[in-house]
């Protein structure tokens, strides 16, 4: 499943990305990179997703921070619309699709949810990492900060023990 995903993305981003650009989209995809680790560091005793593919959680992490997510924020902001409704929609599109993606993964064992988590809360989550991927590209500093409140109304509403 793993490796579908990384070239997956890869060729789309080949076909329809924009790489010339990748220099603009640097600082964003870096902070998605930056988010991921930091979840996986923070939440490692309580984890509310676990990757369970054949390379286990560990090195399917690593994959998708470094393989997926930059090719997957080219895509995301090279066609980034304006106006208001077409950017609530080009949102909640994509939350779909990597909800549809991360439903495939649990129907065929390479990702289990725990402590609470669901296909709903995935679903949230795309949402909103998805604005915030859209704002850091915007507003760096902004999203920063409103990503660490986000960061510690996670821990508080799944009540992770070992911050609480």
């Amino acid at each position: 499943m793993i490796f579908l995903l990384t070239a997956g993305y890869g060729v789309a981003c080949y076909k329809w990305g924009d790489w010339r650009r990748w220099r603009d989209f640097y600082g964003t995809i870096l902070y998605v990179i930056i988010g991921d680790l930091t979840y996986q560091f923070v939440f490692s005793d309580y984890r509310l997703w676990i990757y369970t593919g054949f390379l286990g959680h560990t090195y399917t992490a690593l994959i998708i921070a470094f393989l997926v997510f930059p090719p997957a924020v080219i895509l995301y902001l090279r066609r980034f619309p304006s106006g208001f409704f077409k950017r609530a929609l080009y949102i909640t599109v994509w939350a779909f699709v990597n909800t549809l993606i991360e439903k495939f993964a649990c129907m065929t064992n390479g990702l289990r949810y725990e402590n609470g988590w669901s296909i709903l809360s995935s679903f949230i989550l795309f949402v909103i990492a998805f604005f915030l991927i859209w704002l850091h590209y915007k507003k760096p500093l902004l999203t920063w900060l409103l990503s660490l409140i986000c960061g510690i109304a996670c821990t508080i509403i799944f009540a992770i023990p070992s911050l609480l």
